[in-house]
């Protein structure tokens, strides 16, 4: 096995943690800093949340209010974060 992609939750560091210990059972080398890669999308989609956080963006919950033309605001980002979510 040549690495493990996961997102952030706690729960796939216990994995790794366990995976580890029982391929020492089977002396079978499994660095965690080597073998544990955390998946790009999911990092990228948090950083991209918290961007749109630390600008106030408003999130629009479906296409006819994203979309509605008398609509007061129209800001892209609130656009581009309905898609991102």
């Amino acid at each position: 096995m040549l690495a493990i992609t996961t997102d952030n939750a706690t729960n796939n560091d216990t994995f790794i943690t366990k995976l580890r210990d029982l391929a020492t059972t089977y002396n079978m080398q499994f660095n965690m800093d080597d073998h544990h890669i955390h998946c790009i999308a999911h990092v990228m989609h948090l950083a991209v949340q918290d961007f749109l956080e630390s600008i106030h963006s408003t999130v629009k919950y479906s296409e006819n209010e994203l979309f509605d033309d008398n609509e007061i605001e129209t800001s892209i980002i609130p656009k581009v974060r309905w898609f991102l979510l």
